[in-house]
């Protein structure tokens, strides 16, 4: 079995944890995943999340990006579906100040060719000014090898609690785990926010991609089960 590193999402997920509110900025967090349609067609799956009380997103379609070494892509439309700006609920009570609100999209692309690279890539400015990061622009992907491995899909995660905030002073556990439906094994690491493609963003106040929050211990990662 080939084995995936999947972490589109989670290399984003706690660049927002401690916010200093900016009303010009707006994106907590994102995610990407595919499935495939059959031959090189493929339909994604963004999921953007929202800061409640930052600028507006009112974004009927997103512009997704294809892109590969073996050809320049393109890029292709990805229409909002559902009801936009739905709340996540609250997981830390104590504090009533944490609103996200999440907005989905899906698109379909047939790609030119194959290549064991090709990446569908999202990107939209700005992140919240916070503790750990100075804003800057949000940037997520994922891969897709359709020359290598034919019909193959992103994982799912496993639970709909894709953000979610904490309650400081209290043991914290949180599962990001995914099913791989194609039955690869799945490999999950901490990676930092990336504002392009291999670039990442600058950290700041001592923190980095390995030590993104401030806790009385270490944040451990389960690299196989993907639990904090």
């Amino acid at each position: 079995m080939k084995k995936i590193t999947f972490y589109s999402f989670l290399l984003l997920i706690f660049s927002f944890g401690f916010n200093i509110k900016a009303k010009a900025s707006h994106m907590a967090a994102a995610e990407v995943t595919y499935t495939h349609l059959g031959g090189n067609q493929y339909k994604v799956f963004i999921s953007v999340y929202r800061e409640c009380n930052g600028a507006g997103f009112n974004y009927t379609t997103l512009s997704v990006g294809y892109r590969s070494s073996c050809h320049t892509g393109g890029t292709f439309t990805a229409n909002r579906v559902g009801q936009a700006g739905v709340v996540v609920p609250a997981t830390c009570i104590l504090n009533s100040t944490v609103c996200t609100e999440e907005y989905k999209y899906e698109g379909t692309v047939t790609l030119p060719t194959t290549c064991h690279d090709w990446r569908f890539d999202w990107s939209l400015c700005c992140r919240p000014f916070n503790m750990n990061l100075n804003g800057g622009t949000m940037y997520i992907y994922a891969m897709v090898n359709n020359k290598d491995v034919a019909g193959n899909n992103s994982p799912k995660w496993n639970s709909n609690v894709t953000v979610r905030d904490f309650c400081v002073g209290k043991k914290q556990f949180f599962d990001q785990s995914t099913t791989e439906v194609d039955g690869d094994s799945v490999v999950y690491k901490l990676a930092p926010a990336l504002s392009g493609f291999y670039t990442p963003e600058t950290y700041t106040n001592g923190y980095d991609s390995t030590n993104q929050i401030p806790t009385t211990g270490p944040v451990i990662l389960n690299n196989l089960t993907q639990s904090f």
